[in-house]
Protein backbone atom coordinates (compact mmCIF):
# COMPACT_ATOMS: atom_id res chain seq x y z
CA UNK A 1 0.00 0.00 0.00
CA UNK A 2 1.33 3.11 -1.11
CA UNK A 3 1.96 6.53 1.37
CA UNK A 4 -1.12 8.72 1.40
CA UNK A 5 0.80 12.13 1.13
CA UNK A 6 -0.67 15.56 2.05
CA UNK A 7 0.37 18.77 1.74
CA UNK A 8 1.65 21.55 4.10
CA UNK A 9 -1.87 23.01 4.62
CA UNK A 10 -3.28 19.75 5.12
CA UNK A 11 -1.43 18.17 7.53
CA UNK A 12 -0.99 21.69 9.91
CA UNK A 13 -5.02 21.45 9.66
CA UNK A 14 -5.09 17.32 10.82
CA UNK A 15 -2.30 18.32 13.52
CA UNK A 16 -3.36 21.47 14.48
CA UNK A 17 -0.22 23.39 14.06
CA UNK A 18 0.24 26.16 11.67
CA UNK A 19 2.03 25.17 8.10
CA UNK A 20 4.94 26.83 8.97
CA UNK A 21 5.75 24.57 11.59
CA UNK A 22 5.18 21.78 9.72
CA UNK A 23 7.20 22.95 7.75
CA UNK A 24 9.88 22.88 10.27
CA UNK A 25 9.29 20.09 11.67
CA UNK A 26 9.95 18.54 8.00
CA UNK A 27 13.63 20.18 7.73
CA UNK A 28 14.43 19.05 11.37
CA UNK A 29 13.40 15.50 10.60
CA UNK A 30 10.53 14.85 13.24
CA UNK A 31 7.77 14.77 10.33
CA UNK A 32 9.32 11.98 7.38
CA UNK A 33 8.66 13.95 3.83
CA UNK A 34 9.33 14.57 0.90
CA UNK A 35 9.98 18.18 -1.93
CA UNK A 36 8.01 17.13 -5.01
CA UNK A 37 7.78 20.25 -8.37
CA UNK A 38 4.93 22.37 -7.45
CA UNK A 39 3.44 24.97 -9.01
CA UNK A 40 5.50 27.88 -7.56
CA UNK A 41 8.87 25.24 -7.02
CA UNK A 42 9.51 22.36 -4.81
CA UNK A 43 6.80 21.90 -2.15
CA UNK A 44 6.48 19.65 0.55
CA UNK A 45 3.98 16.35 1.08
CA UNK A 46 4.00 14.70 4.18
CA UNK A 47 4.27 11.27 4.50
CA UNK A 48 0.24 10.64 6.22
CA UNK A 49 1.38 7.35 7.88
CA UNK A 50 4.86 8.22 9.16
CA UNK A 51 3.08 11.41 10.50
CA UNK A 52 0.86 9.52 12.48
CA UNK A 53 -2.37 11.24 9.98
CA UNK A 54 -3.90 7.76 9.29
CA UNK A 55 -6.10 8.21 6.51
CA UNK A 56 -9.71 6.54 7.07
CA UNK A 57 -11.61 4.11 4.90
CA UNK A 58 -14.41 5.79 2.83
CA UNK A 59 -17.39 5.61 5.37
CA UNK A 60 -15.22 7.21 7.86
CA UNK A 61 -14.54 4.11 9.26
CA UNK A 62 -10.89 3.37 10.50
CA UNK A 63 -9.29 0.75 9.53
CA UNK A 64 -8.84 -2.45 11.67
CA UNK A 65 -5.21 -3.09 10.94
CA UNK A 66 -4.08 0.30 10.88
CA UNK A 67 -5.76 0.57 14.32
CA UNK A 68 -4.02 -2.54 15.27
CA UNK A 69 -0.31 -1.26 13.99
CA UNK A 70 -1.27 1.58 15.56
CA UNK A 71 -1.52 0.28 19.44
CA UNK A 72 1.39 -2.26 18.24
CA UNK A 73 3.75 0.50 17.43
CA UNK A 74 2.40 2.89 20.70
CA UNK A 75 3.35 -0.99 22.97
CA UNK A 76 6.14 -1.11 21.58
CA UNK A 77 7.34 2.76 22.13
CA UNK A 78 6.16 2.30 25.58
CA UNK A 79 8.30 -0.90 26.51
CA UNK A 80 11.15 1.10 25.09
CA UNK A 81 10.82 3.85 27.32
CA UNK A 82 10.14 1.79 30.62
CA UNK A 83 13.47 0.08 29.88
CA UNK A 84 15.08 3.34 29.47
CA UNK A 85 13.26 4.20 32.30
CA UNK A 86 14.89 1.64 34.34
CA UNK A 87 18.20 2.41 33.06
CA UNK A 88 18.16 5.53 33.73
CA UNK A 89 17.32 4.97 37.08
CA UNK A 90 20.02 2.29 38.01
CA UNK A 91 21.92 4.44 36.92
CA UNK A 92 20.79 7.25 39.20
CA UNK A 93 21.04 4.56 42.56
CA UNK A 94 24.94 4.26 41.27
CA UNK A 95 25.55 7.96 41.08
CA UNK A 96 23.91 8.43 44.53
CA UNK A 97 26.24 5.51 46.14
CA UNK A 98 29.43 7.28 44.86
CA UNK A 99 28.52 10.52 45.58
CA UNK A 100 28.08 8.64 49.17
CA UNK A 101 31.10 7.40 49.07
CA UNK A 102 32.74 10.20 48.58
CA UNK A 103 30.94 12.12 50.52
CA UNK A 104 31.80 9.66 53.66
CA UNK A 105 35.77 9.84 52.13
CA UNK A 106 35.65 13.91 52.22
CA UNK A 107 34.34 13.85 56.09
CA UNK A 108 37.36 11.65 56.97
CA UNK A 109 40.01 13.93 55.53
CA UNK A 110 38.11 16.84 57.19
CA UNK A 111 39.22 14.98 60.23
CA UNK A 112 42.70 14.19 59.50
CA UNK A 113 43.21 17.83 58.48
CA UNK A 114 41.38 19.00 61.58
CA UNK A 115 44.17 16.77 63.85
CA UNK A 116 47.47 17.89 61.65
CA UNK A 117 46.25 21.46 61.70
CA UNK A 118 45.89 21.50 65.85
CA UNK A 119 49.61 19.33 65.63
CA UNK A 120 50.52 22.02 64.23
CA UNK A 121 52.68 25.12 66.31
CA UNK A 122 51.11 28.35 66.03
CA UNK A 123 52.58 30.01 62.94
CA UNK A 124 54.20 33.82 63.43
CA UNK A 125 53.04 36.58 61.59
CA UNK A 126 54.04 36.58 58.31
CA UNK A 127 57.26 38.86 57.94
CA UNK A 128 58.27 41.42 55.23
CA UNK A 129 61.69 41.68 54.57
CA UNK A 130 61.65 43.97 52.39
CA UNK A 131 60.74 46.11 55.50
CA UNK A 132 63.15 44.88 57.47
CA UNK A 133 65.90 45.68 55.06
CA UNK A 134 64.35 49.37 54.70
CA UNK A 135 64.74 49.83 58.27
CA UNK A 136 68.28 48.23 59.29
CA UNK A 137 70.25 49.86 56.62
CA UNK A 138 71.01 53.94 56.32
CA UNK A 139 69.53 56.15 53.62
CA UNK A 140 72.31 56.70 50.86
CA UNK A 141 73.61 59.99 50.81
CA UNK A 142 71.60 62.68 48.72
CA UNK A 143 74.22 62.57 46.20
CA UNK A 144 74.88 58.83 46.00
CA UNK A 145 71.00 58.63 45.37
CA UNK A 146 71.16 61.73 42.92
CA UNK A 147 73.76 60.47 40.97
CA UNK A 148 73.56 57.02 41.45
CA UNK A 149 76.79 55.79 42.75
Amino acid sequence: MADVELTVKQAAEKLGITPRAVRERLTTGKLKGRKVEGRRGNEWRVLADAAGLRTRKRGGKPDAKDAEASLREKDAEIARLQALLEERSARVEDLRAMVGHWETRLERHEVLLQQTLRMLPQAAPPVDHEEVTRQEAPPAPWWRRLFGR
